[in-house]
């Protein structure tokens, strides 16, 4: 595994532009998705395959929990116990704070909004900033900013992982106690974050697992039938209007519930996915590029910010009829136009604030601590290396 994780910023990246198209999809082309037999040709062939993956934002989430619970184990199997305080202390603020940057700018897209529409009058402009700032991150109620629902199970995710950590990472049988966690949350939205800890564990931990050698062509050919896989599993469609099951899909309608066969194929390839992405250096190689790493670096801005940002966009821009695809690519064209240059300013004034103040919130409980507890030098060098690691670890996830 390489020293920098460079590669997981590059998939943080393209995951977080899939949900932007999404969102956008929603919003100015949702038919666009319609596969019926009476659709154009071009739509059903989209709608039906894994090109679909192009707006089908909720994989990448999975994705994202993934990859925050490996980023966020790392250090734990790095540097022992120690690692555990500086991280905790660490995690709500790192989150929420620029969360609530995010209500403040939907509030002012809210003034925006009324001057340019009646319908925003009665808004409560405090209310995105008070979802920001609790609902979304400790209740998980959203109403205003979609995106932020991802932010409670981010947040109660990782704590869950700090507690597995603290209190069986040392355990010998600790692998086998990730796998009884995998069954007993396997329908939950948890379940990434036990197999991104549980990943970890058998690349990083010390443990006796060693995975086995296969000749280049062997894993490589392994390597890209899982992709294939994934992208077949990740492009069963969601149910909405206008959508149906293609024949080919129903060989993985495996409990003729909709709902649930969606969220157990897509949650399979994506871990598949990230399995991948973890041990094959090809696909590191490529999502370690330079330009994916810096769309990585502001995807958690972005994230916060579309939203508002398409808001705004559908009031400004002229309405569009159905089939007028060109009218809608403008749009998204505009979103993700603005959205890219609103993030950079985000993440470099706020994003980045987020994480200073929390490592400063961090140093202080733990100073604070040692004071109380006169501890001695060599436990206040310890906690010293672990808040560090910490400070890059949730800058990353």
């Amino acid at each position: 595994m390489p020293s920098k994780l460079n590669h997981f910023e590059g998939l943080r990246g393209i995951c977080c532009t899939i949900v932007v198209i999404d969102h956008c999809f929603n919003m100015f082309a949702s038919w666009a998705r319609y596969n019926g037999p009476d659709n154009p040709l071009w739509q059903r062939l989209i709608a039906n395959t894994p090109l679909n993956l192009i707006y089908s934002g909720i994989p990448s989430v999975y994705i994202f929990f993934l990859m925050s619970a490996f980023v966020l184990s790392l250090g734990y199997f790095k540097y022992g116990t120690s690692y555990l305080p500086s991280a905790s202390l660490r995690r709500y603020p790192r989150l929420v704070l620029p969360c609530i940057g995010a209500g403040i700018f939907y509030v002012f897209c809210i003034l925006l909004m009324q001057l340019l529409d009646s319908d925003t009058k009665d808004i409560n402009i405090l209310k995105p900033i008070w979802e920001a700032a609790y609902l979304a991150p400790l209740k998980g109620k959203v109403a205003f900013n979609d995106p932020l629902w991802t932010i409670s199970w981010e947040i109660y995710g990782s704590f869950l992982i700090f507690a597995m950590l603290a209190l069986f990472g040392s355990v010998r049988y600790f692998g086998w106690l990730c796998v009884a966690a995998i069954a007993w949350y396997l329908k939950t939205n948890y379940l990434p974050f036990i197999i991104g800890m549980w990943m970890c564990w058998i690349i990083a931990g010390n443990n006796s697992i060693s995975l086995p050698k296969l000749p280049p062509i062997a894993f490589n050919t392994l390597a890209i039938a899982a992709l294939i896989i994934a992208f077949f599993l990740m492009s069963y469609p969601y149910q909405r209007e206008g959508i149906v099951i293609p024949k080919h899909l129903e060989l993985i309608s495996w409990s003729g519930d909709w709902k649930k066969d969606y969220r157990n194929n897509i949650m399979a390839g994506a871990i598949i996915v990230f399995i991948v992405t973890c041990l094959w250096q090809p696909v590191q190689k490529f999502l370690g590029h330079k330009s994916l790493v810096y769309l990585g670096k502001i995807s958690f801005s972005a994230y916060l910010l579309h939203s508002p940002i398409i808001m705004v966009t559908s009031a400004i821009m002229p309405h569009s009829d159905n089939g007028n695809i060109e009218m809608a690519l403008l749009k998204m064209s505009v979103v993700l136009l603005i959205t890219l240059v609103c993030s950079i300013f985000f993440e470099k004034y706020i994003d980045q604030a987020s994480v200073k103040i929390s490592s400063r919130f961090s140093k202080w409980a733990l100073n604070s601590k040692d004071e109380l507890s006169r501890s001695g030098e060599t436990t206040t060098r310890q906690n010293s290396t672990a808040h560090e690691l910490s400070k890059a670890s949730d800058a990353k996830a």
